[in-house]
């Protein structure tokens, strides 16, 4: 097995000035492999996705396992292969993504911490070592927490009034008055983008091309209209936007959900292992993240229209903050077979029935619905 190093970068902050970024991986002086994480800030969890690029030289399949140790393994998550496909598996001559999960405790004491990630092909002899570094850096005060008027520092010298200004002599003349041109104030600092997502409607019982759930506004925003959505089964659209980061460090994102039921909407980043993720969401420099939400009425499921908001806030590592407000429209209806005894399987147009970028989490198992899950699983 060989290796390369992947597309990852990692922030270092430790020079003065706005921080850098560097590759995760790359070669020392000695020609060796080597892995720098750079800082991670206690409390906050990264995900780097592309760490290396592992290539099999072996002509039969290969399972790989990671193994993490030394004082670094206490903030190594997770390493796996970060593409599809088995998680430890390599076929002959097939090259993958190793991507890492790193994670600070809240109580973590700031520092460098050094350790070893093994490489093991399970069955054989053989194993890599890679010298790897990770920096701890302490939490930052919450910018919403910063005095509205700080106090004057002691050894700041308090100014003195305004003398008044002299009244102007009789024979002087008058000129005209100047008024002052205000400085303009400073732009906001961009630190995430938004745009639309893959996720369609579910489909309609006429056949026509479900739009997006995702709509541009002519203002340049954008609206979020799911359309009809069934009180069950429970419904996941993973890609409803893209976010992405154009800060230069880590930033926590923050999604928040107002005017709809609480407990029946969820939103969250999208994992391709864990789903929905709901918390210590973070996005690394240039990283695109999917944000997903869940619908499940199945305990308090309500009727007709709802509408409401999602609050998009990215908060940069040096305390510049960006907010951005969605508008939220659904309609929420029944499944035929609660007003039907007996749905017709030729006319039946469940809700159930895949749509691109949109699916049921209990279709697999068989639902309601059982004859369009079979129709569809023919055609697969």
């Amino acid at each position: 097995m060989t290796f390369k190093p992947g597309n990852s970068l990692a922030t270092h902050s430790s020079q003065p000035g706005r921080p850098s970024l560097r590759p995760v991986a790359y070669s020392g002086s000695d020609g060796r492999l080597r892995l720098d994480f750079g800082d991670v800030r206690a409390g906050a969890q990264i995900s780097f996705c592309d760490v290396l690029r592992a290539t099999s030289s072996s002509s039969s399949p290969q399972h790989v396992a990671f193994t993490v140790t030394g004082a670094s393994a206490a903030f190594v998550q997770r390493v796996t292969f970060g593409d599809l496909g088995p998680v430890d598996g390599l076929d002959p001559g097939q090259t993958r993504r190793v991507a890492a999960t790193l994670v600070a405790p809240r109580q973590a004491v700031p520092g460098t911490y050094t350790g070893i990630l093994s490489v093991s092909v399970l069955g054989t002899n053989e194993r890599h070592e890679l010298p790897m570094t990770v920096t701890i850096i302490g939490r930052k005060p919450h910018p919403d927490h910063t005095p509205v008027h700080p106090p004057i520092p002691a050894s700041s010298p308090i100014p003195a009034p305004p003398s008044p200004s002299p009244s102007p002599s009789p024979s002087s003349s008058a000129g005209p008055s100047v008024s002052p041109v205000p400085s303009p104030s400073p732009s906001p600092v961009q630190i995430f983008s938004l745009k639309p997502g893959e996720s369609t409607l579910l489909p309609s019982a006429d056949g026509s091309v479900p739009p997006a759930v995702a709509q541009e506004l002519p203002d340049g925003g954008l609206r979020l209209d799911f359309g009809a959505v069934p009180t069950r089964p429970a419904i996941e659209f993973p890609d409803v936007l893209r976010l992405g980061s154009v800060a230069v460090t880590m930033t926590e994102v923050s999604l928040e959900l107002s005017g709809l039921p609480e407990g029946v909407v969820q939103v969250g980043l999208w994992d391709a292992e864990r789903g929905l993720v709901t918390s210590g969401l973070t996005l690394t420099p240039g990283e695109e993240a999917r944000i997903a939400f869940s619908f499940d009425f199945a305990d308090s499921p309500p009727d007709g229209l709802l509408e409401g908001r999602l609050t998009v806030v990215v908060r940069e590592d040096e305390g510049a903050s960006q907010r951005s407000t969605l508008p939220i429209a659904l309609t929420v209806t029944r499944p035929e077979s609660e007003t039907e005894a007996s749905p017709s399987p030729e006319t039946d147009a469940s809700p159930t029935a895949l749509s691109r970028g949109a699916f049921s989490r209990q279709a697999v198992a068989g639902s309601l619905w059982s004859p369009v899950v079979l129709r569809l699983g023919r055609l697969l």
